[in-house]
C-alpha cells in the first residue's frame, strides 16, 4: 500500500522532501499551527474514508488509492505555496531594494516550481526507463503463476530492483502500458488463431486465467494454483460462460472430443512432471508466454494431490 500511494504521487514527493530538508523546522511549525484548521480536518476526513474501505473492505487493488491521491495533493500544494512564500521572503531579505514587491516573486517561484513537477511527470510517463520492456513485463506477470505472494515475488528476482522498477512503471509509464497491452494482445491472438473461444476448446491455465474468464467465456478453463495451505497440493477452478466454481474433487475428468491448451510456464518446478506425462507442442508466442497443445488424444496428468483424466 505504501509502495503505491508513493508512486501515485510521484514528483510531488520530491517536493515534499527538498521543503523538509531546506525548512524542516519552519515545516513542522507551519503543520502544527494548521493542523486543526477546519478545511485540513475536512481534507483529512475526505481521504480516511476511501482509505479505512480498501483496508477493511476491499483490500484486493492499489488503484483504489487513488481516491486518496485528490486529499495529498490538496496538501502538497498548501506546502508548495509556502514553500514559494519562503523563497521570496529569502529572496527578498537578500535584495538591495526594500520596496521589491513580494508578490511577483511568489508567483515566479509557483510558476517554476509548477513546472518542474510538471516535467517530472513528463519524464516519468514518456522515458522507457529500465524495468520497462516488453521481456520483463513478460515474465513479471507469468511468474506470479507460481511465486506466492508480493514479497517472495522481489525476493525470488535474480534483478530485484528491476522488478521493483517493473511494479512502479506497470500503469504509469508509456512503455510498461504498452508491455501489458502487447502481452494481452499477443496471448489473446494465439488463443483465437487455435480456436480457443469454443465450446469444445478445454484450457488449463496457471496464468492468464482471469483474462480467460473475462474475453474467452465460451471455452471450458480450469485455473490451477499451489495450494500454500496444503504442501505438494494444488487448487482448482473450473470456469465457463462468467461462471467459476472451485473443484475439491482428486480426478478431474475431461472430455475425451475436446482439444486442450496448456498455459504453464517451462521454468516452473513441476512442468518436467507434466511434460513426463504427455506430449506437448509450444505455440508460437514470445518468451515467457508459455503456451501449450497437447497432443495426446487421451492422457492422464497426475499433478499434485489431483489428477486430470481424458
Amino acid at each position: 500500500v505504501l509502495f503505491y500511494f508513493v508512486i501515485a504521487l510521484g514528483s510531488s514527493w520530491l517536493m515534499v522532501v527538498t521543503i523538509d530538508i531546506l525548512y524542516a523546522r519552519r515545516s513542522i511549525a507551519f503543520i502544527r499551527r494548521h493542523a486543526r484548521n477546519p478545511k485540513a480536518i475536512f481534507v483529512l476526513l475526505v481521504a480516511i474514508v476511501p482509505l479505512a474501505f480498501y483496508f477493511i473492505v476491499f483490500f484486493m487493488k492499489a488503484g483504489y488509492l487513488l481516491n486518496v491521491v485528490p486529499s495529498a495533493i490538496l496538501v502538497r500544494a498548501v506546502l508548495v505555496d509556502q514553500f514559494a512564500i519562503w523563497l521570496a521572503e529569502r529572496e527578498k531579505r537578500h535584495s538591495n531594494n526594500p520596496l521589491k514587491l513580494t508578490r511577483p516573486i511568489i508567483t515566479r517561484n509557483v510558476s517554476i516550481i509548477t513546472s518542474i513537477l510538471v516535467l517530472l511527470n513528463v519524464l516519468w510517463f514518456l522515458v522507457p526507463w529500465p524495468g520497462s520492456e516488453q521481456a520483463r513485463y513478460n515474465n513479471e506477470n507469468t511468474r506470479n503463476s507460481f511465486i506466492h505472494g508480493a514479497v517472495n515475488r522481489y525476493e525470488s528476482s535474480q534483478d530485484r530492483w528491476l522488478t521493483i522498477a517493473n511494479r512502479a512503471l506497470e500503469y504509469t509509464n508509456i512503455s510498461g502500458i504498452r508491455a501489458v497491452d502487447s502481452l494481452n494482445d499477443r496471448t489473446l491472438h494465439t488463443f483465437e488463431a487455435n480456436g480457443a473461444n469454443d465450446t469444445n476448446q478445454v484450457m488449463i491455465a496457471t496464468w492468464w486465467s482471469r483474462w480467460i474468464y473475462l474475453l474467452i467465456p465460451r471455452a471450458t478453463t480450469y485455473d490451477v494454483e499451489l495450494d500454500y495451505k496444503r504442501p505438494g497440493g494444488i487448487a482448482v477452478g473450473r470456469a465457463q460462460e462468467f461462471h467459476r466454481i472451485n473443484i475439491y474433487d482428486s480426478t478431474i475428468h475431461i472430455s475425451p472430443q475436446h482439444p486442450v491448451l496448456l498455459l504453464m510456464r517451462h521454468d516452473r518446478s513441476d512442468f518436467q512432471e507434466i511434460n513426463r506425462q504427455v506430449h506437448l507442442e509450444r505455440l508460437s508466442t514470445p518468451e515467457y508466454l508459455d503456451i501449450y497443445r497437447i497432443l495426446d488424444s487421451s492422457f492422464v496428468i497426475k499433478w499434485g494431490d489431483r489428477t486430470f483424466i481424458k
